[in-house]
């Protein structure tokens, strides 16, 4: 069976890894909370601390748990617990940790990813110590504070500081040493320098000292005023009277600055509270906005620019941008996204942290799955990831499951790789080596299921085929039959829509034809009956009679040539166009009115097209009667002209009279059956229905251009049309006289 790759959601529990259970994202609250599954014990939670990779490290109960974006990873500290203090040291990518009877560090590691490293055995030989409070880094040295002493750790030695019983503060390059009795000194090249020697306004030491500004640094007591120092020239004064009420009032334990001049004071027993820089609480959190507790001990701003809180029973975290809507708080860029372990056949595991980790099987694996996160990411924006496994494909797939699947892969060498998707970050990368030995396995139950399931395979195969030929030869004997059907029932649709309008057509032209020929009927048989009581009048009469003739002689002929036009096919023939126009005006010029109007033929006289002499003769004929009929005698010259444009290959003759013009509102239906655009037409009504008809026989289109009392444009266009016509003639636009 070859490989194929799935994408599974499916939840993968162990000892080192463990998933989220986050509650409190309720009725608009911005606080989450990381329930049992971050810190099992559900005790409390003393320190956090972040790497340059945007893995967060929080100090519980039981240990030390990570949380990389996706899942988190409690790590074996070898029966150790109560972590009080966590810091990260750049230089050597260590993580220090201190705690009750213990103090050491955790390193990078392949197979566990974390790997714990204790120095209490080492340092408590010489130095004797059973609780680490405080644990930061300053120089690239490690101090950390214990009852006993003041220590710091260097290049694997450990050094006392004879330093009284105090707590650390780095403030930028600033170190502060706050003494129990409430003094306050500075840590500068290995020794104190005693800025004062007794606090008056405390008598505690300091609970954290922040930058305030750039000349000013902030120092937090428990439960008294704040004080601020200047760093120009030493001194120190009480702070804000605001901020000392409300300290005062709630007993701080923890405070940070945050993005926008604003503060997080942490409290004893009454939340959490957001602050301008003079100390005007701006928002409260508590228990009621689903905190986990009141008591918070250790507050640190996320990649995010979230504020993460370790409190006495878990780990809560406030979405500062939900908080704040109206506020930007400070983020840190992107991490890299990172492979956080490789898991194959559902019981076996292995962690990897580095770029170019390989991982090696040697024995068959149904399954592979890699797990990856982007530290740092937002909790509650979905990430989106791309993934693809080199030498064995090369497309990007996208996912927003933190993990890719990978079913029975072949002996081979393959690189996965992984990123966020929406980053330029370069992709996290393991190498996969696939290295086992054929005879292993065919002798091994899998391979004995492998040759049992190809047999099987292939008889399914033979029966699968066989199967899929007949149901694709049904397939397409169907698929003629119903295409048959349809173009049958189309034709047939097409055919009946054709021959309603016909019918409904002859139906309208055999009652008007029949009223236009009754009329001129009725009209001689009065004539006559007028000449048998009267012969005075006999030649007007006889004139009377004549012009119901030709009139009646004029409406067969139009009845004549809408017969011929619906029954006859078009021809093609080569028709000279100027010479055509010449021979239509030759027929009609000596009838009534024609001798008034100017005719001007300007087609011209090389042009030759290819189409149908007839119904071109009758399209002219009918375009130049209109424009004797409807002629303009008030007007000094009235004319008739045409002429010829051809434009991007369309071939339109133009008929062009100053004649009476038509309404504008009537326009719309002078191609009607018998309609009378002027109460002085004396026609049929069925020229320009004629016209209409013939040009749709010969393919193209007409347009009616007038204005009442001006005159009219009609022009008849072809893209079909071949035609020849000189080069020079066909660029010219002959100007439009519609006067």
């Amino acid at each position: 069976m070859s490989p194929s790759r799935t994408v599974g959601i499916f939840f993968f529990a162990s000892f080192l890894l463990t998933s989220i259970e986050a509650i409190g994202w309720q009725q608009g609250s911005p606080v989450v909370n990381f329930g049992r599954e971050a810190d099992r014990s559900g005790g409390a939670v003393a320190a956090i601390e972040i790497d340059n990779q945007g893995l967060m490290y929080f100090g519980t109960s039981r240990g030390v748990v990570v949380y990389d974006g996706e899942s988190w990873q409690e790590i074996d500290l070898g029966g150790k617990g109560n972590t009080h203090s966590i810091t990260y040291d750049s230089l050597t990518d260590r993580i220090y940790i201190g705690g009750t009877k213990y103090f050491g560090y955790l390193k990078r590691d392949r197979t566990t990813r974390f790997s714990y490293v204790d120095l209490s055995m080492e340092i408590s030989e010489k130095h004797p110590f059973k609780d680490v409070w405080q644990v930061f880094r300053f120089n690239n040295d490690i101090y950390f504070m214990t009852p006993e002493g003041r220590f710091v750790y260097t290049s694997d030695s450990v050094t006392y500081l004879n330093f009284p019983e105090s707590y650390f503060f780095r403030v930028g390059s600033t170190v502060y040493l706050s003494e129990t009795n409430g003094a306050l000194s500075i840590f500068q090249n290995g020794v104190l320098v005693q800025t004062w020697d007794q606090n008056p306004y405390s008598k505690t030491p300091a609970f954290q000292v922040l930058s305030l500004d750039e000349q000013h640094d902030l120092i937090l007591y428990p439960q008294s005023s704040p004080l601020v120092r200047n760093l120009e020239n030493g001194s120190i004064s009480v702070y804000e009277e605001s901020l000392t009420s409300l300290i005062n009032k709630h007993w701080l334990y923890n405070a940070i600055s945050l993005s926008n001049n604003l503060l997080a004071i942490a409290t004893w027993t009454d939340g959490v509270f957001i602050t301008d820089e003079k100390g005007q609480v701006i928002r409260k959190f508590t228990i009621e906005d689903r905190l986990m507790s009141n008591e918070v001990y250790e507050m640190k701003k996320g990649p995010q620019g979230n504020l993460w809180l370790a409190t006495a029973y878990g780990i809560s975290m406030i979405y500062m941008t939900k908080a704040f809507p109206d506020t930007v708080f400070e983020r840190i860029n992107p991490f890299p996204t990172q492979i956080s372990s490789f898991v194959y056949d559902y019981d076996s595991i292995a962690y990897t942290t580095q770029k170019y980790d390989t991982a090696k099987l040697f024995k068959p694996a149904t399954t592979i799955k890699i797990n990856f996160s982007n530290p740092g990411a937002d909790y509650y924006t979905p990430q989106t990831y791309q993934y693809r496994l080199l030498n064995y494909d090369t497309a990007w797939y996208p996912t927003t499951e933190p993990m890719a699947v990978f079913d029975n892969l072949p002996n081979g060498k393959y690189v996965f790789q992984v990123k966020d998707a929406s980053s330029d970050l370069q992709p996290a990368e393991l190498v996969i080596i696939v290295a086992v030995p054929l005879l292993a396995f065919i002798k091994g139950p899998l391979g004995y299921a492998f040759i049992a399931m190809v047999v099987l395979g292939l008889t399914f195969v033979g029966i699968i085929y066989r199967a899929k030929r007949m149901r694709k030869n049904l397939a397409t004997l169907v698929a003629k039959k119903t295409e048959e059907v349809t173009r049958h029932e189309q034709q047939l649709l097409r055919s009946n829509r054709d021959l309603m309008a016909v019918n409904e057509e002859l139906d309208t032209f055999l009652y008007r034809s029949s009223h236009d020929l009754i009329a001129p009927v009725k009209s001689i048989k009065g004539l006559l009956y007028l000449l048998k009581v009267s012969k005075d009048e006999l030649p007007h009469y006889l004139d009377l009679m004549e012009n119901r003739i030709l009139r009646l002689e004029n409406t067969l002929l139009e009845i004549n040539s809408y017969v011929k036009n619906s029954k006859s096919e078009p021809l093609a023939t080569n028709i000279r166009l100027h010479s055509l126009v010449n021979e239509v005006w030759a027929d009609i010029e000596f009838i009534e009115h024609a001798d008034k109007l100017t005719f001007m033929n300007e087609v011209d006289r090389d042009l030759e097209i290819e189409s149908d002499p007839g119904l071109w003769k009758m399209i002219i004929h009918n375009l130049l009667i209109n424009a004797i009929k409807y002629h303009d005698g008030r007007k000094e010259r009235p004319f008739v002209r045409v002429w010829h444009t051809v434009e991007n290959g369309v071939f339109t003759l133009k008929v062009e009279d100053n004649g009476q013009g038509i309404a504008s509102e009537l326009l719309p239906r002078v191609y009607d059956m018998f309609f009378r655009a002027n109460e002085s037409s004396k026609g049929s009504g069925l020229g320009l229905f004629l016209v209409k008809k013939m040009v749709d026989k010969l393919g193209g289109t007409i347009n009616i251009e007038s204005e009442y009392a001006k005159g009219t444009l009609v022009s008849v266009s072809s893209s079909t049309l071949s035609f020849k016509v000189n080069e020079a003639k066909k660029r010219s636009k002959p100007t439009t006289h519609l006067l």
